[in-house]
């Protein structure tokens, strides 16, 4: 498989679907208690990938939607290990592709003009989401989007409920001997 099968590009027309990648989702934060008179806000930006079902999206049958933030590879490795360690940097990578970082999902490159030409890696562990109304008005402010195909888009959705179904024992049952 390519990195072209893994995307297509669709245009603002098309319907949101589970697997669309949007940038500079808006996104407004407090430290501040909300009860307060008077709070202090900051906007963060995020690039995200939907994973919220394209059936309720279409159906506009949820208030909000859910997506996983996206960072560059690049800066994924460095916030994990200094740029001149080249045999960690591949260590990561690796770990990365074969799933070792459960909380991480990694989405192959895509080079083609008009969109980043670096593999992105998927916060499965920090998903955020955003009024449907809202994200309605970014896709219609980008003429293209990129949008994961089938099976990846499903693969990426199964990593997301692993993150979640995780069970924590508080004991496990000891190592035979």
């Amino acid at each position: 498989m390519t990195a072209s099968d893994w995307y297509e590009i669709v245009e603002k027309t098309s319907p949101l679907f589970q697997g669309d990648i949007l940038f500079s989702i808006p996104l407004i934060f407090t430290k501040d208690d909300p009860l307060k008179e008077s709070i202090e806000a900051e906007v963060e930006e995020y690039n995200g990938i939907i994973v919220s079902q394209t059936c309720d999206l279409t159906c506009k049958d949820i208030d909000v939607v859910l997506f996983c933030p996206i960072i560059p590879l690049t800066e994924f490795v460095l916030k994990k290990t200094k740029p001149e360690n080249t045999k960690e940097i591949i260590r990561i990578k690796n770990d990365l592709r074969t799933g070792k970082y459960v909380a991480y999902y990694l989405l192959n490159v895509f080079n083609q003009a008009g969109f980043p030409d670096d593999y992105f890696v998927v916060d499965l562990k920090n998903p955020r989401s955003i009024p449907l109304e809202l994200i309605f008005g970014i896709k219609e402010r980008t003429t293209q989007r990129l949008r994961l195909n089938s099976p990846y888009r499903e693969h990426l959705s199964q990593a997301f409920a692993r993150v979640f179904m995780r069970v924590g024992l508080p004991d496990s049952i000891p190592e035979f001997t």
